[in-house]
């Protein structure tokens, strides 16, 4: 599936329970996961899961107990496909609109709705927008995008993730209802 869920083990790093049952009993304390997880929230960057088989990305976070003891380190995987679907929830209200995320890199972390060819982790987004979101701006551009054509690009930098979320949509779609009110 898209989605693992997971709780390790404080010592070692032991996957005591998974929605993966395969998962189950294999140690993790050598990823990064799980020893940043074990301080505080974790956010890992996306990268090719051996254990999905598929791009992903994991978050973790440290379960405490009253005492502040380490009690395990609880996690959840989710494939880059789920976050495309997430990213790209539509209204259907538009038809040029397009939503994604970009790493610090540039490279693009989810798929560009409007863009055919398959380009997570693949390739880069060199558009205005992409170079002012992982320089951690948020703002709005309108300048050519991965389409060759200059939509309004609105970008906000998400520093806890790590990643950058463009939205864009065409200026002929964006201002049709002042046109039509000039009417």
């Amino acid at each position: 599936g898209n989605l693992e869920s997971f709780v390790m083990e404080p010592k070692g790093g032991v996957v005591v329970v998974s929605t993966r049952a395969s998962e189950e009993g294999k140690s993790k304390g050598d990823r990064q996961y799980f020893i940043e997880g074990s301080k505080g929230v974790f956010f890992q960057a996306p990268y090719m899961s051996v254990d999905l088989g598929r791009v992903a990305m994991t978050i973790t976070a440290p379960v405490q107990g009253a005492d502040g003891l380490l009690l395990g380190v609880v996690g959840a995987r989710i494939s880059l496909d789920a976050i495309t679907q997430i990213v790209q929830r539509r209204s259907g209200v538009r038809n040029t609109d397009d939503y994604y995320l970009v790493n610090r890199d540039r490279i693009f972390v989810s798929q560009p709705r409007l863009l055919a060819e398959p380009v997570v982790l693949a390739k880069r987004a060199d558009t205005e927008a992409a170079q002012r979101v992982t320089a951690q701006q948020s703002g709005i551009v309108i300048q050519e995008d991965y389409r060759e054509i200059p939509p309004i690009s609105v970008y906000r930098w998400m520093p806890a993730r790590q990643l950058g979320l463009i939205l864009t949509l065409t200026q002929d779609e964006a201002f049709a209802p002042i046109r039509q009110f000039g009417i």
